[in-house]
């Protein structure tokens, strides 16, 4: 009769007793490697990496938003200021015109 009630109610959810976690033993004893790194860490260390001019290749991106904005794209221009105002809310950027001219 004891080793009914140990059996009983065995199934999705309810493991048998002898197979389930020890109390304080965590599932994964070797835990996550020291080298691995997920997608957040793989993105950020590829944006911080020295790009083709020896900047950073999110300060190179930045600067070819610019350089597109100076140029006329006023898509980008949109881009560029709106992502200014993410960075610093509380300092709206200067009003200039696109094109280079100011009226």
């Amino acid at each position: 009769m004891e080793e009914n009630k140990t059996q009983s109610g065995i199934g999705h959810g309810n493991p048998p007793i002898e197979t389930r976690f020890r109390k304080g033993q965590s599932g994964n004893p070797a835990g996550r490697p020291k080298g691995s790194f997920g997608i957040k860490s793989a993105m950020r260390k590829a944006l911080l990496a020295n790009g083709r001019s020896g900047q950073t290749v999110v300060a190179e991106l930045f600067g070819d938003l610019i350089e597109a904005a100076r140029a006329g794209d006023r898509k980008v221009a949109a881009q560029v200021i709106a992502l200014a105002m993410k960075l610093d809310p509380d300092e709206p950027p200067q009003a200039a015109d696109v094109d280079g001219e100011n009226e």
